[in-house]
């Protein structure tokens, strides 16, 4: 498929990938995750790997939250988060990912802080420094980038909570839930901000500016 797309990118080979995805056995879920991350990982997408993505999405977003296994989870959102990269990724689809940087796997939470930047600097920070420079022509103030940057995240941070919330009601009584860890966070031990931004503050220096001592 990397080797000759035009030729083999296509429904009747990428079916077998979607069987990979649910097959029974876990090594075969995971080695399936690593091949489409190869495939995604293409800068000029074939055609029908984009076509793809309609099908499969819906799947994947499954086993980054609820998959059993801790690698094949965490392979799952390599791949979402490659998707994204391509604007691939629909809203819902986007909100439901960044919940589950409080959730109470942490190398869960430690995945999603890539997928995380990428949502939030791209979507949030360049709409918001573009609103900020625009009232600040002619006025002689300067847009603190890094002030902007902290907003951005807060802001997106307290949307993706509330939503976490709702996950967690509506969970709270699964006791599967529990065992595959898709619960949420888990608050008995630490905050769910704090659990977030230990996952964040490798990635996004701007938590470092704010506050330089590590977590």
């Amino acid at each position: 498929m990397i080797a000759n797309p035009d030729h083999f990118v296509a429904t009747s080979y990428l079916r077998y990938l979607s069987w990979g995805l649910s097959d029974k056995a876990a090594a075969v879920r995971l080695e399936t995750l690593r091949v489409l991350t190869s495939l995604f990982e293409i800068e000029n997408q074939p055609n029908g790997l984009r076509q793809y993505i309609v099908r499969v999405i819906g799947r994947l977003v499954e086993m980054a939250v609820g998959e059993s296994d801790t690698h094949a989870r965490l392979g799952a959102i390599r791949v979402a988060t490659l998707i994204h990269k391509h604007g691939q990724l629909e809203e819902e689809d986007q909100v439901q990912l960044s919940t589950l940087i409080f959730g109470a796997n942490a190398k869960v939470r430690k995945s999603l802080a890539k997928f995380i930047k990428a949502r939030v600097w791209e979507d949030e920070v360049e709409s918001r420094m573009a609103g900020c420079e625009l009232l600040a022509q002619g006025k002689g103030n300067v847009v603190k980038k890094d002030w902007v940057e902290l907003k951005s995240l807060v802001c997106f941070l307290i949307k993706v909570g509330k939503e976490a919330e709702k996950k967690e009601s509506a969970t709270q009584d699964d006791v599967q839930a529990n065992v595959t860890g898709t619960r949420l966070f888990d608050e008995s031990k630490v905050g769910r901000i704090a659990m977030a931004m230990e996952a964040l503050w490798s990635e996004i220096d701007v938590l470092k500016v704010c506050n330089p001592h590590p977590m």
